[in-house]
């Protein structure tokens, strides 16, 4: 945040709360609407889809709102808390399917209310000509944040979904949760794997399947739904860091009327920005759509056609705990290395390498030959890749900044 205006440091800490709450939705959705009521991975999947289609097309809605009336901060305000009253709603346990639907709509409105807005007060920041040379790096910082909430998200939604079901007398078992419902629904033709399982998983022969499952099905999706109660808590402290904060963050409609004067742009310069828009909306419509798969097919690939156990280097970087400290090491050695380090940040670089490798292989040594993964925690690498590059991607354009061959901004998407 050096050089950067205090606003932009507000508007990354409450988007990352938020961020961190959108991706344990995201982590653990489709899972939940078929664990809880059954659905075939088409029907959750359209309920997936549609969600997200909402997410983005009322963000239209909220830009509207904000345009005529200018009040861009209010807007963000009412988007928050409506986010989190469809949060609290969807992790009460036991709803029925359409109050579920209902939780859905009232999140992506809220959404559609925030998320568009919060970004064009980013840039507001930098209307200013004194920072105005800041505000490509600004987004590189504000995204991320989103990707370090990304980042959190899916660990702790397995997190807190694998000690409810512990609490319970269970574990985790996506087969076993997979063939309750289908034995539940009448759709199991033959029980014969299902009874291995449950009866591996109770420790004896299981009499009452019929009970059995019902109650592994309520325990799993009510997992889920505490992974949602987490995310509204998230949601719980963006609020705050917005109500307490948001003073340092621009009021659009005092700055139009302070600046009366409003500039008419010529069609001949017009032009060439609206055609340079278009493109980024068709590019960002397919990038957007392969991204939110992540969420969808690639989960249900993640879940039915990888590999359920992994050896210990491997699951080095499943469990949030190893990932840390090697993560911790990394941080460690570049500070370390690096030629504009002072001498403290050289010492507080040996320390995190010491620190980091040190506990890396501590737990190294405590996994086992084979130790199970679960299929939500394949969605942390992609925000952990971009958490590392945006440094380095900032570097460089810095670099070319200052030799004065910095590409446009449409040129770096």
């Amino acid at each position: 945040f050096k050089e950067q205006p205090k606003g932009l440091a507000i508007a990354f800490f409450a988007n990352m709360g938020e961020r961190f709450s959108f991706y344990i939705m995201m982590a653990c959705l489709v899972f939940f609407l078929q664990a809880r009521y059954g659905l075939a991975e088409d029907k959750a999947g359209n309920i997936y889809s549609t969600f997200y289609l909402l997410t983005y097309a009322l963000a239209l809605l909220g830009g509207f709102i904000a345009d005529r009336t200018q009040k861009y901060k209010g807007t963000i305000f009412v988007g928050i808390l409506i986010m989190l009253l469809g949060k609290i709603l969807i992790a009460v346990p036991g709803l029925s399917y359409s109050i579920t639907l209902i939780a859905l709509f009232v999140i992506a409105l809220g959404n559609g209310l925030f998320k568009g807005n919060l970004q064009a007060i980013v840039g507001q920041l930098y209307d200013k000509p004194q920072f105005a040379h800041l505000r490509d790096r600004a987004f590189s910082v504000f995204y991320m944040g989103i990707n370090i909430g990304a980042f959190f998200a899916p660990s702790a939604a397995n997190g807190i979904r694998n000690w409810y079901l512990k609490s319970q007398g269970y574990i985790y078992d996506a087969d076993l949760a997979g063939l309750s419902n289908s034995y539940l629904a009448g759709r199991l033709e033959d029980s014969t794997h299902l009874q291995l399982l449950a009866d591996k998983m109770a420790g004896a022969p299981v009499a009452d399947l019929q009970a059995y499952t019902s109650e592994y099905i309520d325990a799993f999706s009510t997992g889920y739904n505490y992974a949602f109660g987490l995310a509204a808590i998230a949601m719980t402290i963006s609020l705050l860091v917005y109500v307490f904060f948001h003073r340092l963050l621009p009021d659009r409609k005092k700055q139009i009327e302070e600046n009366k004067t409003i500039v008419q742009m010529p069609w001949s310069e017009e032009k060439p920005r609206i055609i340079a828009l278009l493109l980024v909306f068709l590019v960002v419509i397919f990038f957007w759509m392969s991204f939110h798969q992540n969420g969808l097919t690639l989960s249900f690939f993640a879940r039915d056609y990888t590999s359920t156990h992994v050896g210990p280097v491997t699951n080095m970087f499943f469990e949030l705990k190893s990932f840390l400290a090697i993560i911790i090491a990394i941080i460690g050695l570049v500070y370390l290395v690096r030629r504009k380090s002072k001498m403290i940040e050289k010492l507080i670089g040996a320390g995190m390498l010491l620190v980091g490798g040190a506990l890396a292989w501590y737990f190294y040594g405590s996994y086992s030959e084979s130790n199970r993964i679960q299929p939500e925690i394949f969605q942390q690498f992609n925000p952990i890749f971009i958490v590392f590059l945006t440094p380095l991607v900032i570097a460089v354009f810095s670099y070319w900044n200052k030799k004065g061959v910095e590409p446009s901004t449409p040129r770096k998407i």
